[in-house]
């Protein structure tokens, strides 16, 4: 193993937010022995992105800060962008309304380093102002949030989070980047989950951390019914394809005429009485990602042609 590091954070007009960010990046505890870089991936942001990152850069002695530029929205090409620019032998990404702790380098590269994993996720925690009494897992999981995994070896690889995750350089020999068809900017989501069921089938050992989670600071306009309601149809979009491309199931069209049924009578009973002014009933949820699954499912079926979109 080397002795360089490289945090990745994709943004795009969150100039503010990623100021935060970077503010409590600067506070993390490098490995003794490792250098450590950040590499802003600006996904094409209109604000003062540009600004922040370089004013951060400035006031660096212990991080060496650089700011990279790519124009064509998707989540996932900011993530292999950052890869390619990335010198480190570990990789670290995060999100730009994260608040990393200050162990979180060293908790997430720890296992990485000591030969136990290929590659570490966590949770993150929802930001005390944020939580709601009504969240229930799958809420927290849509928030990136989901009620965390117990430390040692992740036996479900789809559980890779994107807003604090880390893998070896090594892992690129297999699996070289992220689907440009999944994530924000694309069918929605799921870029991160499928990346780590990737490496899990290509033999690299994923490893769950705890202790060094990272707060999530997302807008407070994501606990909207209609975010909630984007939410589970990105979901389900990005599910469908999966479905199809990289899981091969086989599903029928009376599927979904059953699931079409079943939303219907969730929306007139269920999400009726659902007595909060944000969020929505996790049944409902449910139902709606699934209905969007067995959908895109059957538009890729018909489609036809093949998984390209990894990388660009």
């Amino acid at each position: 193993m080397g002795n360089a590091i490289s945090i990745i954070i994709c943004t795009r007009n969150k100039a503010d937010s990623l100021r935060e960010t970077l503010r409590a990046l600067s506070t993390v505890n490098i490995p003794a022995g490792l250098s450590a870089e950040v590499i802003v991936a600006d996904n094409g942001s209109t604000d003062h992105t540009p600004q922040v990152a370089e004013a951060f850069a400035a006031s660096q002695q212990k991080l060496l800060v650089r700011h990279i530029l790519i124009p064509t929205p998707g989540q996932s090409r900011a993530r292999n962008a950052g890869i390619a620019t990335a010198n480190g032998d570990i990789i670290l990404f995060t999100d730009d309304d994260v608040r990393p702790p200050s162990n979180w380098v060293e908790g997430m590269c720890r296992p990485i380093l000591d030969g136990k994993a290929d590659a570490t996720t966590s949770t993150t925690i929802v930001a005390e102002h944020l939580r709601r009494p009504w969240m229930g897992p799958l809420h927290l999981g849509y928030l990136a949030a989901p009620p965390p995994a117990p430390e040692g070896p992740l036996s479900e690889a789809w559980r890779f989070i994107g807003a604090s995750m880390a893998f070896s350089r090594r892992v690129l020999e297999k699996v070289p980047g992220f689907h440009t068809r999944l994530g924000p900017g694309a069918l929605g989501f799921a870029d991160d989950s499928l990346f780590g069921m990737q490496i899990s089938r290509a033999g690299f050992r994923i490893w769950n951390v705890r202790d060094c989670e990272p707060v999530h600071h997302f807008e407070p306009t994501r606990l909207s019914r209609a975010a909630f309601l984007r939410r589970a149809r990105g979901q389900g979009l990005s599910w469908g394809y999966i479905a199809h491309h990289w899981m091969h199931e086989d599903h029928s069209w009376a599927e979904l005429a059953k699931q079409w049924l079943r939303l219907q009578h969730a929306r007139a009973t269920v999400a009726t009485v659902w007595p909060h002014a944000e969020g929505a009933a996790e049944e409902e949820l449910n139902l709606l990602a699934d209905f969007h699954l067995l959908r895109q499912f059957f538009k890729e079926r018909l489609a036809g042609g093949s998984n390209s979109g990894l990388p660009d």
